[in-house]
């Protein structure tokens, strides 16, 4: 696949793209705002499917009845759908102390506008998808569409169910896609770390060779000496807490525990994400990297020093916020 970045129109156009199972999904044209998105892939899953279903509300079915609504009208409607035993599947509830049960993640959406958004991309998962018993729930900043409620993540209901999930087809421009594709089982809210699913060792043997790449947002050590034990220990402690949190809110976040310290990540990228030798990115890649704009340091920004050309032509060092970054998934255990 070459991706095209249209600096003038802020845009990104990419020629057909080939499926890893040899279907192409190149139809349509969905206008994101400033940013013109031209196909699918079904590894784009749900984000591209409810894109142009939720983004762009001319073309969203439910958007005739959306429109218009006053900001009150969306609230009042938003409560029924987080309300306990609201909506198919019941909600769990803005407030409401939350039940200890594992869930499905099929989408999480965040910022000031995400319940809005969010009630717009259940409706399109509910009928399109035909995934009736989806229902939303907030989870710390971000708002989630999730499916079922499981006492084990690992039960056999739970693994079909997602199976289920991720096997769902909806025909996009006339191409038959699986939006849902990159769904997966998040814990409840007081889940002990030491999750061998969520270990960055695992992402290829779980989720196929085609993964390279995941984006480095945050590392847990110390930069004067090697921790202690008791250090590393905490450090992988909260390192696990940060990635089961991300994912109750909707990334698919990984932890990776080195020698000395503890890093995290979100996302799986692939050859077709990141050109090396271009440095062309998807709008997938771009968009977290937006989410995510710096590596922080035990939960915090870090400062670093780079060396920059100037207008006139000299190397001068500056400081900059450490950012995040793309870096290679290792080889499964």
């Amino acid at each position: 696949m070459v991706w095209e970045y249209n600096a003038g129109a802020d845009s990104y156009n990419f020629l057909p793209w080939v499926g890893m199972d040899g279907r192409g999904c190149a139809g349509g044209e969905w206008n994101l705002g400033r940013t013109r998105v031209i196909g699918c892939r079904d590894r784009l899953g749900v984000g591209c499917w409810l894109a142009a279903a939720v983004v762009v509300l001319s073309v969203c079915d439910g958007a005739a009845a959306q429109r218009g609504k006053s900001k009150e009208e969306l609230k009042k409607e938003g409560e029924k759908l987080f309300t306990p035993g609201g909506g198919a599947g019941g909600g769990g509830g803005q407030g409401a102390k939350q039940e200890a049960y594992w869930s499905i993640v099929i989408e999480g959406f965040r910022g000031d506008e995400q319940e809005s958004v969010a009630m717009q991309a259940l409706e399109k998962v509910r009928t399109q998808g035909g995934l009736k018993e989806a229902y939303l729930e907030q989870r710390e900043k971000a708002t989630v569409v999730a499916i079922g409620k499981f006492a084990d993540g690992t039960s056999k209901a739970a693994r079909d169910m997602l199976a289920k999930v991720r096997n769902t087809e909806v025909v996009v421009a006339g191409v038959t896609t699986k939006p849902f594709a990159g769904s997966f089982i998040a814990p409840p809210a007081n889940i002990p770390g030491s999750l061998p699913e969520y270990d960055l060792r695992q992402a290829k043997k779980r989720h196929g060779e085609w993964v390279i790449y995941t984006l480095q947002i945050g590392v847990y050590t110390r930069l004067d000496k090697a921790p202690d034990a008791k250090e590393l220990a905490e450090f992988r402690k909260a390192a696990e807490l940060a990635v089961t949190q991300l994912r109750r809110e909707g990334e698919q976040a990984f932890y990776y525990h080195g020698p000395t310290k503890s890093m995290v990540t979100v996302g799986l990228f692939g050859a077709d994400d990141y050109n090396i030798e271009t440095r062309i990115e998807s709008p997938t890649l771009t968009m977290l990297r937006k989410r995510y704009p710096h590596n922080l340091f035990n939960g915090q920004g870090l400062k670093e020093a780079v060396k920059v050309t100037n207008q006139q032509g000299k190397q001068v060092t500056t400081q900059r916020m450490q950012p995040s970054a793309l870096v290679e998934v290792p080889k499964s255990d």
